[in-house]
């Protein structure tokens, strides 16, 4: 009887043990570092995290006593959108005092406002009391980050060989500064053909979607899916970002196979005679043809007009010239209002036609306002002294009129016998 009794007192007691062994379990999370930042103890801000970057957050946790089914969880609260910031670790099991290292990954989306955020790092195993800590953390922008939103081609879908694409490109400024100058360029690599386009300033935090930038694909083009390669550039061509789209392309009905391009060469046509430049400006053309069976991707440059005014190029100073086809580009040409007047030689130089990079020699004479002035004022003299030498010839013809009328009366009041 006393051996029974004995036997179920230390079963019991053995149970207590144990009940107070579970229950006095405690998983301590020893480090935590955001990349190579050790957040220590939660106390101080971690800051320099910009959104749209990744960032590794490595754990270290320790138990003292075995545990089964263990995560590690890592996250950030109040974004306000679907996609949430978080990543949790397996399941895994933990050795009494045996210190664990996992890694997880939180990417910070674009979208995030720029404001303060906790970092929780959460430890639990099944069934288990969960072990935290709170980490805050100042969440920014960098200086300059363009995004790509969105590309756009029309038609959509698919184009037929020997047809236009026309690409729209929608970007988004997510940086502190204001961008200028962004250069958006759209090209097909395996076609040969690209343009682009400029956007002349976006607004930090602001949107805005490019011209529809043209490209022509070739006519022998063969069918298939092209990559279509984006690059936008900006901050004085610092910065780059690309995205990649694809296009389908059908065959055309206009490829003419067989066809040699030998002794055939594309030609510019211009007017080499100076014109007068005055602020309102001047417009200078040049025509370009491509008598050849491939499309040619033409860049118009125009260099020594910073000396005395400033120029535009249109439609735009990077067309494609499809097989056979001929286009006129338009150089209009400004005065400043310092300007010297005279003659002033620049040039327009034309790249992609298959041969060097041709230069034309363009003369423009300048007029002042100045000398618009003395003109002007010449013709004011002239136009007094035409009116003076009108009002003098007619004193003169009615003095003779008075004369003769005079005349007349003298002869009729005469009697004759």
């Amino acid at each position: 009887m006393k051996t029974k009794l004995s036997g179920l007192l230390t079963i019991f007691l053995i149970g207590i043990l144990t009940v107070c062994g579970v229950a006095s379990a405690t998983i301590t999370i020893n480090d935590v570092l955001l990349d190579s930042n050790h957040l220590g103890d939660g106390t101080n801000t971690i800051s320099g995290i910009e959104r749209g970057d990744e960032y590794q957050v490595k754990v270290r946790a320790t138990s003292n006593t075995d545990l089964n089914d263990v995560q590690i969880e890592a996250y950030i609260r109040g974004y306000d959108h679907d996609d949430r910031i978080e990543d949790i670790t397996d399941v895994f099991d933990m050795k009494a005092n045996v210190t664990y290292t996992k890694k997880l990954t939180l990417s910070l989306p674009q979208r995030m406002d720029q404001d303060r955020y906790k970092l929780r790092v959460r430890v639990e195993g099944r069934g288990g009391e969960p072990t935290y800590n709170d980490y805050d953390l100042e969440v920014d922008t960098g200086r300059h980050n363009l995004v790509i939103k969105d590309v756009v081609f029309s038609p959509e879908g698919s184009v037929k060989a020997g047809r236009a694409l026309l690409a729209s490109v929608r970007l988004k400024n997510y940086g502190e500064k204001d961008e200028e100058g962004i250069k958006v360029k759209v090209s097909v690599p395996d076609l040969g053909v690209s343009a682009s386009d400029y956007i002349d300033e976006l607004e930090a935090d602001e949107s805005t979607t490019s011209e529809e930038i043209y490209l022509r694909v070739p006519s022998c083009a063969a069918e298939g899916t092209y990559d279509v390669k984006v690059e936008v550039t900006y901050d004085d061509a610092d910065e780059k970002e690309i995205e990649m789209a694809e296009m389908k392309v059908i065959s055309g009905e206009s490829c003419e196979v067989g066809v040699s391009d030998s002794g055939v060469k594309p030609t510019i046509t211009y007017d080499s005679s100076a014109q007068e430049v005055t602020k309102e400006g001047a417009i200078y053309t040049l025509t370009i043809s491509n008598p050849t069976n491939s499309a040619k991707t033409v860049t118009v440059g125009v260099n020594g007009v910073d000396v005395f005014g400033s120029v535009r190029v249109s439609p735009s100073n990077v067309f494609v010239l499809g097989a056979g086809e001929t286009k006129t580009v338009y150089l209009y040409v400004t005065a400043n209002k310092d300007a010297v007047a005279g003659q002033h030689s620049f040039s327009a130089t034309v790249s992609g036609l298959g041969t060097t990079t041709q230069e034309i020699l363009l003369t423009a004479n300048i007029i002042t306002s100045a000398g618009l002035g003395s003109v002007k004022k010449a013709l004011e003299v002239g136009l007094v002294v035409l009116v003076v030498v009108l009002v003098v010839v007619g004193l003169i013809i009615g003095f003779r009129k008075l004369n003769s009328d005079e005349d007349d009366m003298e002869e009729e009041g005469k009697t004759y016998y």
